[in-house]
């Protein structure tokens, strides 16, 4: 065999298998040690829904982000005004992420409520789905553009992920403790 191959058809696998494929590369002198093993879940299912479809909020802007679905070949992600019924793709590949700029998005609020903003210009909603060879999935859960709700609030905007060692007067460190981080 010569030349490069970008794709490779594994054949004749039943419904519920997992199998493990490894690769090695070849060329005219030399053979490699082979790859790790990758494992394949054989389904004749559609993918399942994307979960964590996250929006941060700035200015004329919602950037949004969701999870990988293992054997997915794309995502597509829909957008509406709160007040449609139907949809509109907004995006369609292989990223997990995606920016949308539109007049009318707002930064987050500095304070979260429980009570939906209404007006003008309306809410915006967003789901995201994902794409196999068998399908589309079911849609994500729903996000949205409320600067006043509690998902799309950030306390601490930029703050990696913090642990929490020790318990006292809640959960905050002691007084001249600084929080402990995990490495970067």
């Amino acid at each position: 065999l010569t030349g490069t191959i970008d794709q490779l058809s594994v054949t004749d696998l039943q419904d519920g298998e997992k199998v493990h494929v490894r690769v090695t590369a070849l060329n005219d002198e030399h053979a490699s040690e082979p790859g790790p093993g990758y494992p394949l879940y054989v389904s004749k299912e559609a993918p399942a829904a994307p979960d964590g479809l996250r929006v941060a909020l700035s200015e004329g802007a919602a950037a949004l982000s969701w999870g990988e679905i293992l054997g997915a070949s794309g995502y597509r992600l829909y957008v509406r005004h709160r007040s449609e019924k139907g949809a509109t793709l907004l995006y369609q590949g292989t990223e997990r992420s995606y920016l949308d700029r539109r007049a009318g998005i707002r930064g987050p609020a500095s304070v979260p409520s429980s009570t939906p903003v209404v007006g003008e210009p309306p809410l915006v909603e967003y789901w995201v789905t994902a794409l196999n060879g068998n399908g589309e999935s079911p849609r994500s859960r729903v996000a949205d553009t409320d600067p006043a709700s509690w998902r799309n609030w950030d306390p601490t905007p930029g703050e990696r992920f913090r642990r929490v060692t020790r318990f006292e007067q809640g959960s905050q460190p002691s007084p001249g403790e600084e929080p402990r981080y995990y490495p970067d």
